[in-house]
C-alpha cells in the first residue's frame, strides 16, 4: 500500500503436491490426483490439486503436503475460494524438516501484521477475498530446501467454504546458475478515468504523454533488477466494469479483478482508474496490489493484479510510475522495507531500516520519508511511502523478484 502527501522424501517436481490432507471436513472433487496445468512455460511446473472444504478461523483448517525438488528455484501456492467475498489465508508453513517457517496469528486484527513480520515467510491477503498466494524462499539466507513442505489453510467467517488449490514452482535450467535478469509481460486495463483509455496509450498520441513518462519511470527502476518488460498491451474494461471501475472502493477489489480473465493475459496486470477510496489514517492511497505475492497470472490459473489511480498523472507522471513499480513489487513477492510506524521490517539483509527508535525525531509514531532520507531508506522502492521518490531495489529485493514465476527467467542465467 502507498502513501503520498501530494495533493492529489524427495519425488520429482511433477509430483509437487504429496497430498491435502482435510482436518475432518471435507475431500477433494476427485482422488486422480493432482492435474497437470499447461501454463505455456518450461521452467514452470503447475499443478490444479482440486477443491477441498476448508474450516474457518476458528476451526482446524486444512493441511496440504507438498514435495520441493533439488531443481526448484520457488515454490508457489495458491488457494483459490469457489465463492465470491471468501478470504482464505495461509496460517502455517512447515519445512522439511518441521522448522516453522510462517505462523499467522489471525485471533484479532492486530495481531496479523505483527506475526507476518516475525516469520521466515510472508504472505499477506491486504485486499481480503480472492485467492492467496504463498512464496518461498523469500530471501536469499532461505534457499528451497529439498523435501516435503506442510501448509495449513484457513477461511475467515463462520461457515467451512470450497477452496480449490494449484501449485507453480519455478525449475532451475538444466546447467543454469542464478537467475540474473528475466522478462515480465505487462497488460494495462482501463476503467473509465480523466486522463486517458486505452486507444490512446496504444497509439503513443498528446494526451498518452505523461503516461508513456510513468511507463519509462516504470521500466528503468525494473530494468535496474535486470527485468526487462514485454511490450505492453493496453486494453478497455468491458463496458459496465470500466464505468463502476471508475473510483474503487475498499471492498470492491475482488470484484473488479474478476471483471475480466487475466489468465489470458498472463504477465503483470495493471488496472487503471481515476481515483482510490480507501482510508489509509491519513494520506492519499494510490495503489494497492492483491495480496504479497499476487497469484501468478497464467494460462489456467486464477489470477490478479494491481490497481493503480491516475490521479497524479498529469501532475507528477514519475511518481504514478514509482507506485507501478512499488505495487508491481509487492505483486512478485517484496514486503515493505520498514512499515510504517518503524516497528516492522522486511526479510532482506540489504535493505535500510527505518527504526521509529532511531527516526521518528516528531515520536508521533510515523517514520515519514524526511525523517528516513538519510540512511533510513526512504529511497527504496518497497519504503512504505511514496514521498520519498522510491526507486532503489537491492541485490536481496532482486532475488525475490526474479524467483517470482510470473517472470520469465528461462531464457536467461
Amino acid at each position: 500500500m502507498r502513501r503520498t502527501s501530494r495533493s492529489s522424501r524427495r519425488r520429482p517436481p511433477a509430483a509437487a503436491f504429496a497430498a491435502l490432507l482435510a482436518l475432518g471436513c471435507g475431500s477433494t472433487e476427485a482422488d486422480d490426483g493432482p492435474e497437470p496445468i499447461d501454463v505455456g512455460r518450461g521452467d514452470l511446473v503447475a499443478l490444479d490439486v482440486g477443491t477441498f472444504k476448508v474450516s474457518s478461523t476458528g476451526g482446524d483448517g486444512v493441511d496440504v503436503e507438498f514435495d520441493v525438488g533439488g531443481d526448484v528455484l520457488s515454490t508457489v501456492v495458491v488457494a483459490a475460494p469457489a465463492g465470491d467475498g471468501v478470504t482464505v489465508v495461509a496460517t502455517e508453513l512447515r519445512d522439511p524438516g518441521g522448522e516453522r517457517l510462517l505462523r499467522l496469528d489471525t485471533s484479532n486484527v492486530d495481531a496479523v501484521l505483527p506475526s507476518l513480520y516475525a516469520s521466515k515467510v510472508r504472505a499477506y491477503p491486504f485486499l481480503g477475498p480472492g485467492p492467496f498466494a504463498l512464496l518461498f524462499p523469500g530471501s536469499p539466507d532461505q534457499p528451497a530446501r529439498e523435501g516435503t513442505y506442510l501448509a495449513r489453510y484457513k477461511v475467515f467467517g463462520n461457515d467451512a467454504q470450497d477452496v480449490r488449490f494449484f501449485t507453480v514452482q519455478k525449475r532451475r535450467q538444466a546447467g543454469a546458475g542464478e537467475p540474473a535478469s528475466g522478462k515480465l509481460p505487462v497488460t494495462f486495463w482501463f476503467a473509465e478515468n480523466d486522463f486517458l483509455d486505452a486507444a490512446s496509450a496504444a497509439a503513443g498520441d498528446a494526451r498518452a504523454r505523461p503516461f508513456l513518462d510513468a511507463l519509462a519511470e516504470l521500466e528503468r527502476i525494473y530494468g535496474s533488477a535486470g527485468i526487462e518488460l514485454g511490450a505492453p498491451s493496453y486494453r478497455a474494461l468491458p463496458d459496465e466494469a470500466a464505468r463502476r471501475f471508475s473510483v474503487v472502493e475498499g471492498d470492491e477489489f475482488d470484484e473488479l479483478f474478476s471483471s475480466v480473465d487475466t489468465s489470458e493475459t498472463p504477465g503483470l496486470n495493471y488496472f487503471l482508474v481515476d481515483s482510490l477510496e480507501i482510508s489509509s489514517g491519513g494520506g492519499t492511497v494510490v495503489g494497492l496490489a492483491n495480496g504479497i505475492p499476487g497469484p501468478p497470472a497464467l494460462r489456467g490459473l486464477p489470477g490478479g493484479g494491481v490497481v493503480v489511480s491516475l490521479l497524479t498523472l498529469e501532475i507528477d507522471p514519475i511518481l504514478v510510475g514509482q507506485v507501478m513499480a512499488h505495487e508491481g513489487g509487492h505483486y512478485l513477492g517484496l514486503m515493505h522495507t520498514t512499515e510504517r510506524d518503524g516497528t516492522l521490517f522486511d526479510l532482506l539483509d540489504d535493505t535500510p531500516e527505518c527504526a521509529a527508535s532511531g527516526y521518528d525525531v516528531d515520536g508521533d509514531q510515523l517514520v515519514e520519508a524526511a525523517e528516513c532520507a538519510s540512511g533510513g531508506g526512504a529511497d527504496n522502492l518497497m519504503f512504505w511511502s511514496a514521498d520519498g521518490k522510491p526507486e532503489r531495489v537491492s541485490a536481496g529485493q532482486r532475488f525475490v523478484l526474479l524467483r517470482s514465476p510470473t517472470v520469465d527467467t528461462s531464457g536467461a542465467e
